[in-house]
């Protein structure tokens, strides 16, 4: 059997939400690629003693499997070495117009519900994290982080510079300080 071009392309990734099968855009962009590589990467340099996944399998229950750009799993007993059981430390999804509603909403509230302490929602077009955390099992709006490009950083104020955010820790770890242009970091603008 010959595997053309246009077979590969078709190859989607599936997951399973609420019992529905959902099949995933078969290749993100490369801005996606980018910044899952710069969270990832950031992750596995600082995050010792846990293990960073990107894209895994990760199975709620029969009725809900996810596949989330980033996971941090610090409870091996958890991990079969294929597929995640339960719930990650953070997860982080990187929006793309195929996922948006379904990251922001369904998802959210599955990671909630399975105790996901810390959830992140990546855009890679307005440049900005949203940071979750699981309070009283309910997410909580910590922050949203944005990445400036050069002429709107240098047009704001000096208060403005001086209240926004552009560094952020996760709160699992308080050592771990995140610049927000580190996760933005050379990522292809084609």
């Amino acid at each position: 059997m010959n595997i053309t071009y246009e077979d590969f392309l078709d190859d989607y990734h599936e997951e399973v939400l609420d019992g529905k099968v959902i099949k995933m855009a078969p290749r993100p962009t490369f801005r996606h690629l980018d910044t899952n590589h710069n969270i990832t990467k950031i992750f596995k340099k600082n995050l010792s003693g846990c293990v960073v996944l990107s894209e895994p399998d990760v199975h709620f229950s029969k009725k809900d499997k996810v596949a989330p750009d980033v996971a941090v799993v610090c409870n091996r007993d958890i991990l079969d070495g294929r597929v995640v059981h339960g719930a990650p430390d953070i997860v982080v999804e990187i929006l793309s117009p195929s996922t948006s509603k379904r990251d922001r909403g369904y998802k959210k509230r599955l990671y909630q519900r399975y105790g996901v302490a810390e959830y992140w929602i990546v855009d890679t077009n307005s440049l900005t994290v949203e940071v979750y955390l699981l309070e009283d099992g309910q997410y909580n709006l910590d922050n949203i982080y944005q990445a400036l490009s050069e002429a709107e950083f240098n047009n704001m104020s000096e208060q403005n510079k001086a209240e926004q955010a552009f560094k952020f820790k996760t709160h699992l770890w308080d050592g771990l300080i995140i610049d927000v242009y580190d996760i933005f970091k050379d990522i292809y603008e084609g």
